[in-house]
């Protein structure tokens, strides 16, 4: 039976976006002075203070020092952990275990507040800086989206901005192993340029199968003259044994290999190496400098 909301005696509890009690779901925020909260209903808040990522002495607001007004906007605190069995309700920011969060810092250190690796540039440590935390996160973008970094020659503290410092993507929050990526118009001019060098290699190589079988041919027929009234001997069966089978695995083996090898490169750049085909190795839609 629908549990029934005491405004409204008539409307089943949160059904049309009415009132929804849900007591596991209801802790505090334990506040100061210097913060102004708008709580909303159902665990929904917006702080605007001072840089805090965790209790009343974290951060740079917990040291006092100035130039570090932060906004935090977050839903559902603690919200894995069923609020009736805290022992207080009275709780801090949490990066970790608060559902979701867009947290905005005058000053702070943004990698150590969501616990993120320090990756190819370090930590940021007391920048501004903004991070968003969720389950699952999109960024959408209606027309185009642009991830654009050292656009400012200072950062806001007055220091000096990195001189180059990209976009890294780090998965599993895991920074052992990062690696460049290439650069998709000079990787397809490389792979073409190995290509034609890989078939040069293929022509050196029927060119030397040509002079080898032209020796083979030489050395199978060679013969002498005999001491007897100057009569040329026979040529030796053994190699012209030898000299047959080497012929025909030559002929059919070698150079019809050599011939495939060719076809089989046409077809690679193809299918890896021309825009549009196939499995082309560059993408249409993203680019990066």
């Amino acid at each position: 039976m629908p549990i029934k909301n005491p405004k409204s005696p008539n409307a089943e509890l949160g059904r049309n976006n009415d009132t929804l009690y849900e007591p596991e779901n209801e802790v505090l925020f334990d506040s100061t002075n210097s913060e102004k909260v708008i709580r909303g209903q159902n665990n929904t808040w917006i702080v605007l203070g001072r840089d805090r990522p965790s209790n009343r002495a974290s951060g740079y607001g917990g040291n006092g020092t100035k130039k570090a007004g932060a906004i935090d906007i977050v839903v559902g605190r603690l919200s894995a952990t069923d609020a009736t069995t805290l022992s207080t309700k009275r709780v801090n920011p949490s990066f970790a275990a608060d559902a979701a969060r867009i947290h905005l810092s005058q000053k702070t250190n943004i990698d150590e507040n969501f616990q993120l690796v320090e990756g190819l540039t370090g930590a940021s440590i007391g920048n501004s800086g903004i991070g968003i935390k969720a389950d699952d996160v999109r960024i959408i973008a209606r027309n185009s989206m642009k991830l654009v970094t050292v656009t400012d020659p200072q950062l806001s503290t007055g220091a000096r901005s990195y001189n180059a410092a990209g976009v890294q993507l780090i998965a599993n929050n895991d920074d052992s192993d990062m690696q460049p990526i290439p650069k998709g118009d000079n990787l397809q001019f490389c792979l073409t340029e190995l290509k034609e060098k890989i078939l040069e290699l293929n022509g050196l190589l029927a060119q030397f199968v040509r002079i080898q079988t032209d020796f083979n041919n030489v050395v199978g027929y060679h013969y002498h003259l005999s001491p007897f009234f100057g009569y040329p001997t026979s040529p030796s069966e053994q190699i012209l044994n030898s000299l047959t089978n080497t012929v025909v695995k030559t002929g059919m083996d070698v150079e019809q290999g050599l011939r495939n090898h060719v076809v089989s490169m046409t077809n690679w750049q193809s299918r890896f190496l021309t825009a549009n085909i196939g499995d082309y190795i560059n993408s249409n839609y993203h680019f990066l400098n």
